[in-house]
């Protein structure tokens, strides 16, 4: 497969917005994009799918999901022993963190719709029988209904992470709730967005208090790796959520 389908070597010397929107541009034209794993031996392969952009926008890699996949590998962030992705689109970041840590279990959820080309991903990179890793449907307006269904149960993950999940007004309470269903009370989340909807933004950081977290804004943070300094160019903000 080319080498100008590997996403780090599509960004390596980027140095404007405009180059990153550009190798975005190329790297969503692709078919298969591949991310090389820091410090292993194996390349994740994800199959894209921009036909499906009229239904969901889930069939492409999003700069914020190669952003705090970098970040998270590369600041050597312990996430603990389960992480939960919300809204994992392909699944590069739950995929990408579930391969690079051997001792952690990544549930990778999606609506139903969206989910099944995790499925296809899994099925490229012959994860399918890896139990550490658990591809469900999740919709966050009826999320206890889809946990009995996966079982996945409440209150049973370390660390949280989701990325461009701020989008709609109405869906910023269920995702609350969501959030606040499944972390455990000690739990962090990683949440890497662009301001898509400056309502849900707003809406999203104004109700957090009320479902038992704070917020710290580490955007500068991806200015210290380099794999990670193009994401402030590109508006992308990185924040750390903490249970009070």
């Amino acid at each position: 497969m080319s080498n100008s389908t590997i996403i780090q070597d599509v960004l390596k010397g980027v140095c404007t917005e405009e180059d990153v929107s550009d190798a975005f541009f190329e790297l969503a034209n692709t078919p298969v994009v591949m991310f090389r794993l820091p410090n292993k031996a194996r390349t994740l392969q994800i199959h894209q799918d921009s036909q499906v952009q009229k239904q969901h926008t889930g069939g492409i890699v999003w700069e914020t999901s190669v952003l705090l996949l970098n970040f998270l590998l590369l600041s050597n962030v312990n996430v603990g022993k389960t992480v939960l992705e919300l809204g994992a689109g392909c699944g590069l970041l739950g995929l990408g963190l579930a391969l690079a840590n051997d001792s952690v279990h990544v549930t990778v959820t999606d609506t139903a719709q969206v989910v099944a080309q995790v499925h296809k991903n899994v099925t490229m990179n012959q994860l399918h029988q890896d139990s550490r890793i658990t591809v469900c449907a999740l919709d966050w307006t009826q999320y206890q209904e889809d946990a009995v269904i996966s079982s996945v149960a409440a209150h049973s993950f370390d660390t949280l992470v989701a990325t461009d999940v701020l989008f709609s007004p109405e869906l910023v309470q269920p995702l609350l709730e969501t959030m606040q269903y499944f972390a455990k009370p000690d739990a962090c989340m990683y949440l890497c967005v662009q301001i898509r909807c400056a309502k849900s933004h707003a809406l999203f950081l104004q109700r957090l208090g009320e479902f038992g977290w704070r917020s710290s804004d580490v955007t500068d943070e991806l200015r210290a790796i380099p794999e990670c300094q193009w994401g402030p160019w590109m508006g992308c903000q990185l924040f750390q959520l903490t249970r009070i």
